[in-house]
């Protein structure tokens, strides 16, 4: 998969009429419907109940392709880190549990993007599709049992390590805005939904981003709304 990602990049730089787009900055993947992802760690859910942030990185070849005499595509490659992080607290007389669990998804995306309308010289919008790879990370548990004995603090810690890492395919569609502040740079921001597993998913696993399988039958689809905002470049 680097490989070729590698290699579109390098023929691609060389067939698009226009200046490559390069743009970097930070993204998120907010997790939605019954996944267990979402749910308490006490239940050894993943804990993951808001939006986590990751870091992104975006090449872009204008009109790159064309199926069709009058709708040029981009062709888009998107590589994306998301760090799940889920913390606890739980309280007890003179005393606090502490329950934490952390994963990384690193993916690479290739997909197809389209410039729809321009409100002017500096601002557009656009549209796209992605297939996304995406590998996870072996997740790290952590419990931490805090009490107060009079003046002395007990603490207690466990640690695992949880599920091996698992590589899936998926799906992102998504739209955003474009602006230019400089005839160099532009600020780009999307936002959109993304299917993490639709493709790979072992039911011997368990869930894809839970710690524990013990009480897992399957793995269901792991799907939310992403966003991104990202300064970018345009390479000439």
């Amino acid at each position: 998969m680097v490989l070729t990602w590698c290699l579109l990049v390098s023929t691609l730089s060389v067939q698009a009429q226009y200046p490559m787009r390069v743009s970097a900055g930070l993204s998120t993947f907010w997790i939605n419907g019954a996944n267990p992802a979402r749910e308490t760690l006490a239940f050894l859910g993943g804990g993951f109940s808001g939006a986590q942030t990751g870091v992104a990185v975006k090449v872009a070849f204008p009109e790159a392709i064309a199926p069709f005499s009058s709708l040029p595509l981009d062709v888009v490659l998107f590589a994306e880190t998301i760090f799940f992080r889920g913390r606890e607290r739980y309280p007890y007389p003179n005393a606090n549990l502490y329950r934490s669990f952390g994963i990384d998804v690193a993916s690479l995306s290739v997909g197809l993007e389209r410039t729809f309308i321009h409100f002017s010289s500096l601002t557009s919008a656009f549209a796209g599709m992605e297939i996304r790879g995406a590998l996870v990370s072996r997740g790290l548990f952590e419990q931490r049992f805090v009490r107060l004995n009079g003046e002395i603090i007990e603490r207690n810690t466990y640690t695992v390590r949880t599920k091996s890492t698992a590589w899936r395919l998926g799906l992102t569609m998504r739209v955003g805005v474009r602006g230019k502040f400089d005839p160099d740079f532009a600020m780009e921001a999307s936002i959109g939904y993304s299917a993490l597993n639709l493709l790979g998913r072992q039911p011997e696993r368990g869930e894809l981003l839970t710690p524990d399988p013990t009480l897992e039958v399957q793995e269901r689809i792991v799907a939310g709304v992403v966003s991104s905002i990202m300064i970018l470049y345009y390479w000439r």
